[in-house]
């Protein structure tokens, strides 16, 4: 019943003929099949109850058939062990105010140099990560040894970049180092950890790890510094963190955000509806394989009409025999059946008008994203009087 009202406004919407198929619709105004959405939002759902903490009875694996996608970690989220408003959190981000492609590089690395010289007594931890192709990857480089770490492909670099602040915190930690400073090239990074107020997940774990910290006196201190300026324990660290991507040696943490959930069943549903829309044999998939949307042509009403029952292929003129139960219709000139391409490409009683606009010879050229082959084909159809029958 929901699927029916909601493909007849899709329907209406977009001016599709009543014959179309569904699929067609769905691709021509940009919208995901009901049954795809209903699995996205309801995995969704249940990785935000493992966040929330409100289900014991629920694994802590969200994996469906459907999608193939496993996530053994999804941080949950803590309640803050100090209160924000006696929170001690503290960070630097002066070097930000120097606008990175305005600032030579020489400038910048004399700038973070003499700041390092100002905290000489302070054990200094890099941290980076790195998003490819091949994976997700992070690592902590202190007193001349490196930590690789690993995460799951579909992490952002911001949840590989923040677990390894929280991983040099806990190592800070084990160490009972007294004053330690945590360079950083993501300022995104550090502005996240620095909102006391509305954290988000692994930004809350962090805090709570600094506030432990601070319980112990151990001191703390977040620096952003730029990257790919020279600075050796930066760039090594940078080094490393693309080295455990594909590293045996890295550490294989399986963690992940709600928001890299949320990325993923994105990005999984979408391949889903892709996969079923290039298997389907509409006359839509011959112009338009991909599921991504086409720029919208900015014309009236009747217009968009028109072009989506021609890029659809059921018209009036083409499919108004199914509404009155008969056989296909002819072309009294052709003796072929009446199609959108056949009037388009084939069809010799339009091929003088054909010729006269430069209609091109290919589907996709006529009916495609190209706004002047649009305005020639309204031509075309004006001219051989086919206007009002589609």
């Amino acid at each position: 019943m929901i699927e029916t009202i909601h493909n007849s406004g899709l329907r209406l919407a977009t001016g599709a003929f009543r014959s179309s198929p569904i699929s067609s619709i769905l691709n021509i105004a940009n919208t995901l099949p009901l049954d795809l959405r209903r699995m996205q939002n309801s995995t969704l759902q249940k990785a935000k109850r493992i966040h929330n903490n409100t289900t014991s009875n629920l694994e802590n694996t969200i994996k469906l058939n459907n999608f193939k996608f496993n996530c053994s970690g999804v941080l949950k989220h803590e309640h803050a062990i100090t209160p924000p408003w006696v929170m001690e959190l503290h960070s630097n981000t002066d070097l930000s105010q120097h606008i990175k492609s305005e600032t030579m590089d020489y400038t910048f690395r004399n700038l973070t140099l003499s700041l390092l010289e100002d905290y000489q007594n302070y054990i200094k931890f890099y941290t980076d990560g790195s998003k490819t192709e091949a994976g997700v990857g992070a690592s902590v480089y202190f007193n001349n040894t490196p930590k690789m770490i690993k995460f799951p492909d579909f992490c952002s670099i911001y949840t590989a970049e923040a677990y390894a602040i929280y991983h040099a915190l806990e190592t800070i930690q084990q160490l009972k180092i007294d004053k330690a400073l945590i360079l950083s090239d993501y300022q995104s990074t550090i502005n996240s950890i620095s909102n006391i107020n509305q954290p988000n997940a692994i930004s809350r774990m962090i805090q709570n790890q600094i506030s432990l910290l601070n319980h112990n006196n151990q001191n703390v201190l977040l620096v952003w510094i730029p990257s790919h300026i020279g600075i050796p324990g930066n760039e090594t660290a940078d080094t490393y963190a693309k080295r455990a991507i594909t590293s045996p040696e890295a550490s294989l943490v399986q963690i992940c955000s709600l928001g890299d959930i949320k990325g993923v069943l994105q990005s999984l549903t979408l391949q889903q509806w892709q996969h079923r829309w290039t298997s389907s044999l509409s006359k839509l998939n011959v112009i338009k394989p991909s599921i991504n949307p086409w720029p919208t042509l900015t014309t009236k009403r009747r217009h968009e009409v028109i072009v989506n029952r021609l890029r659809i292929g059921h018209t009036w003129l083409t499919h108004n025999f199914l509404m009155r139960h008969e056989d296909p219709t002819q072309c009294t000139t052709c003796g072929e059946i009446i199609t959108v391409e056949h009037v388009l490409l084939h069809c010799r009683k339009y091929a003088d008008t054909k010729t006269s606009l430069n209609i091109p010879d290919h589907l996709y050229e006529i009916l495609g994203p190209d706004l002047k082959n649009f305005n020639n084909t309204l031509m075309f159809l004006q001219q051989t009087k086919l206007y009002n029958l589609i």
